[in-house]
């Protein structure tokens, strides 16, 4: 099953438990929109603007079911869980969202969610290696209370924390199921961001089994050298663009159009889109992401 890097807070706390769990000791509170925030420390950083779009029409039909969870900040609140459903409001003009407040710094909550939804198996391994980074960072787990606490065994565990040191766009290429986790173990031995880039994209132009990724990236180490594994070709450059296209349509639901100059590398972007409504909902986004 292809899955995206998805779901990050909203998924890591298992937002129907948490809600369940205080519906009868905490109020549900209608929060302004402008005076919530999202966390920009949590491991999700894309989303699925056509799902975003699907799910907002629901709430304009029946409104937001389940409530978000957040935190007071100073004068704001802090999403802990919910921002796709926060974000679905937004495109939606909702003026106001149902929300649980925590008052507390319930670090041990999110450990523990944390911990429930690795356990799960629910995340992508990008998003898996994120949750377990987070665990060692900020709550100052070894890998071996991780092991413990998550019933993987120790090797699995560091594995997927090295994917982090992956150039963000073969992580992206793990994330859309393009390359497989152990094709993304091969190329962290080659440290050159470009060269690693290159070679992961001659794996997938000339469709490589991991033994033959071996091979090959094993046979450029030998070498010591960065030259190319091939000469640069108008189609790779095409391809190349065209995956970025795909990642920014993805991203923002509209058909998007790159115009490169290869020599120089310069170029512009083209965003389509259909209607007065349709624009709107692009700035929506423009602004959130600002």
């Amino acid at each position: 099953m292809k899955r995206g890097l998805g779901r990050g807070l909203d998924s890591l706390i298992t937002t129907n438990s948490v809600a369940k769990e205080h519906s009868d000791t905490l109020p549900i509170l209608n929060i302004l929109l402008s005076k919530i925030e999202p966390n920009k420390e949590q491991p999700r950083k894309y989303f699925n603007e056509q799902a975003l779009i699907e799910l907002s029409e629901s709430i304009k039909e029946h409104g937001v079911i389940q409530p978000i969870i957040v935190r007071g900040v100073e004068d704001k609140y802090m999403i802990v869980a919910g921002e796709r459903r926060f974000r679905a409001s937004v495109i939606a003009n909702k003026e106001t969202i149902p929300c649980i407040v925590k008052t507390c710094n319930n670090a041990t909550l999110l450990q523990l969610s944390l911990i429930e939804n690795i356990q799960r198996d629910n995340l992508n391994p990008i998003e898996e290696g994120l949750c377990y980074q987070k665990l060692k960072d900020e709550f100052l787990f070894s890998i071996t209370d991780i092991s413990k606490k998550v019933s993987k065994n120790k090797t699995t565990i560091s594995n997927s924390i090295s994917l982090l040191s992956l150039t963000e766009e073969v992580q992206h290429l793990i994330i859309n199921n393009n390359l497989s986790v152990a094709h993304g173990k091969l190329l962290l031995s080659i440290k050159n961001p470009s060269l690693q880039i290159e070679t992961a994209n001659y794996i997938l132009k000339h469709s490589l089994s991991v033994k033959e990724a071996d091979k090959k990236i094993k046979s450029l180490l030998i070498k010591k050298t960065t030259t190319s594994l091939s000469t640069p070709s108008t189609i790779d450059y095409v391809k190349r663009f065209d995956s970025i296209s795909k990642q920014l349509n993805s991203i923002l639901g509209s058909n998007v159009n790159l115009k490169t100059n290869k020599k120089n590398g310069t170029g512009k972007i083209e965003i389509s889109f259909s209607s007065e409504k349709d624009l709107n909902r692009l700035l929506s986004i423009f602004n959130k992401m600002k």
